[in-house]
């Protein structure tokens, strides 16, 4: 019974450590004192993703071919910073006439891997996107990112439907009240074509 005491102990001592390292702060080599947070969310990458927080609406341009007629729909979004990453949610316009989903992106800025990530969850296509960028660098006019590898949902051309293709996706800042994001789809044996455009114009902060 008292070795089970000692036991039921460290495991309660244990536990509390591990939420007393979680909420204490670092100190890093040049002796300044940061949360973890600040840790991070630290650098010029960051005035990017603030930048982007508020309410917007988006007009979504599908592609069902290479310089196919696009199928357009309408869609509001709402981005707001948690933690140390912009949360994307994203509904179809009220009053619209267009299916309703739900879709949820998360934008990130990886400070230990030096790279942009982005990761979607779209209730019209149920599973997990998970794209980085290659150059650092990008942190103003244009971010690039990459998916290595992805099935193509069901749509309007069904001879794509199913294939494995790959993605690259451009987020252009045109002003602090829109953006462009597109989505280039390489699928095999032919050629990059743009297969998906948002446009985002700002409502409000």
């Amino acid at each position: 019974m008292r070795k089970l005491k000692y036991i039921l102990l460290a495991t309660v001592l244990y536990g509390s450590n591990i939420v007393s390292l979680a909420q204490t702060k670092v100190r890093l080599p040049d002796s300044k004192t940061y949360t973890m947070e600040k840790v991070l969310s630290t650098g010029p990458a960051y005035k990017v993703l603030r930048s982007l927080k508020g309410n917007w609406n988006v007009e979504m341009r599908v592609y069902p071919d290479a310089g196919a007629k696009p199928m357009i729909s309408y869609m509001v979004a709402r981005r707001v910073l948690s933690g140390h990453f912009l949360m994307e949610t994203m509904t179809a316009r009220p009053g619209s006439k267009d299916p309703k989903f739900n879709r949820t992106a998360y934008f990130n800025y990886n400070n230990a891997g030096s790279c942009w990530e982005y990761i979607v969850l779209d209730s019209r296509y149920p599973v997990m996107m998970f794209e980085t960028s290659k150059d650092t660098a990008q942190t103003t006019r244009e971010l690039t990112l990459f998916l290595p590898s992805f099935i193509t949902p069901p749509g309007e051309n069904k001879q794509l439907a199913g294939k494995n293709a790959s993605e690259r996706r451009t987020i252009s800042f045109i002003s602090n009240d829109k953006t462009i994001i597109k989505q280039y789809w390489t699928l095999p044996s032919k050629p990059e074509y743009l297969a998906i455009e948002y446009t985002y114009i700002r409502v409000n902060r």
